[in-house]
């Protein structure tokens, strides 16, 4: 992995790797839940996706 910038002590630098950090966390937490969360709400979200629809 490349470095991002010349200069890590820089803060916006270190916010944004930090920001990076925390959206792959919870990026793989999310796909650690996918596996029961997606059958549960594609089931009633396909069936109540026409009243979304109408609204």
């Amino acid at each position: 992995r490349p470095v991002s910038a010349p200069y890590p002590d820089d803060p916006y630098v270190v916010t944004r790797d930090a920001a990076i950090a925390d959206a792959v966390i919870a990026t793989s937490g999310i796909d650690d839940d996918d596996d029961d969360t997606a059958p549960m709400d594609s089931q009633p979200h396909e069936p109540r996706g026409s009243p979304r629809d109408t609204s």
